[in-house]
């Protein structure tokens, strides 16, 4: 029976862990909960796109032999040269495609509950006050158990 006592004490000084004994608090004081807001700024970049190719065709009449078109759409913009092949007697476009650089920002916001505990003298005092009446009373059933 002693021996079970013993244990039991013993069992009684490590039986609360630190994070409930916190839960316990913020529960009965909500007053202690602080929360806070961080935010951050994530800026991502993408180079621009640039495509050219070469379309070969046959000889044909253009109306007004124009020899450069220029298509623009929101800020894509594409070239179409007229070349002339000399050597083959060929005629062809020149197809260039730029598009210029994206970057994209986006923010995130997070928020994050911190307790915000501040320990009094009172409570500084009653809890040593706790643990030497722990200490003696564990004591003085180890000198009962042991040595008597």
């Amino acid at each position: 029976m002693k021996r079970i006592l013993f244990f039991i004490s013993l069992l009684s000084l490590i039986a609360c862990s630190p994070q409930a004994r916190l839960s316990r608090i913020l529960k009965n004081h909500p007053e202690l909960v602080k929360t806070d807001t961080t935010s951050s700024i994530d800026t991502t970049s993408k180079p621009g796109v640039r495509i050219d190719t070469v379309l070969w065709m046959m000889p044909y009449p253009v109306p007004g032999k124009r020899d450069t078109f220029l298509l623009k759409k929101d800020s894509l913009v594409v070239r179409f040269i007229r070349i002339q092949d000399t050597a083959s007697h060929r005629e062809g476009f020149q197809v260039t495609a730029q598009g210029p650089p994206v970057t994209t920002i986006s923010k995130k916001v997070s928020t994050s509950q911190t307790a915000a505990l501040t320990e009094t003298l009172r409570h500084k005092l009653l809890r040593w006050l706790v643990i030497v009446g722990l200490i003696l009373w564990t004591g003085f059933l180890v000198k009962k158990t042991f040595f008597s």
